[in-house]
């Protein structure tokens, strides 16, 4: 499946791009950090695909910089308003993470992401068994290549998952990294972006 983010400034240039990237998209990531006033109501009435719903914290690579309370309820409203998928990093405080999944609705998928613009961390692994273990409903992983091999560690991730029946969104950023993120749905990623 291709995943097309939405990262508009307004919502009604949000709903104008939701309805180009329908055109090529099975999935829509709205990245409400993006958005000053986030009206998710009309943001997924305006959707007929699944939606995806983030809002990214400065540390991970997005714009929302105000408290981490106030980031959760903005996911938590997505869960109420009936978005298809809610992404929140695996870096967010436990209390937090406990109080979205607490909070978790039957037609909401809940995604645990990490995230690493550097580079493959030596101890990639370790992420990923951490991220197992807080039992979310699909993991994803996107680090920085640096080199082709990288790739190489992301394929082995996701065949992991594979084996486990676990969903994974899992790819490398960057000019190396390219090549995963057409690769990667064809080992058993969940999607690509």
């Amino acid at each position: 499946m291709i995943c097309v983010p939405i990262v508009s400034k307004t919502v009604e240039e949000a709903v104008e791009d939701i309805k180009k990237a329908e055109e090529v998209a099975d999935i829509i990531e709205f990245r409400l950090d993006y958005l000053k006033n986030p009206e998710l109501k009309i943001l997924l009435g305006a959707a007929e695909k699944p939606v995806i719903v983030t809002c990214r914290k400065k540390s991970e690579g997005g714009l929302y910089d105000g408290d981490e309370e106030g980031r959760v309820d903005i996911l938590l409203k997505a869960i109420e308003e009936g978005a298809s998928y809610v992404d929140i990093e695996l870096s967010t405080q436990e209390p937090l993470l406990e109080k979205l999944k607490s909070k978790q609705a039957a037609e909401t998928r809940l995604i645990l992401s990490y995230h690493n613009f550097q580079q493959v961390p030596e101890d990639l692994q370790k992420i990923y068994d951490r991220m197992l273990q807080k039992g979310f409903d699909i993991i994803k992983i996107t680090v920085m290549a640096n080199s082709i091999e990288d790739n190489l560690k992301i394929f082995d991730i996701i065949e992991q998952a594979k084996s486990k029946n676990i969903d994974i969104i899992a790819f490398c950023m960057g000019e190396h990294g390219e090549i995963s993120r057409v690769l990667s749905p064809l080992f058993g990623g969940y999607l690509t972006f």
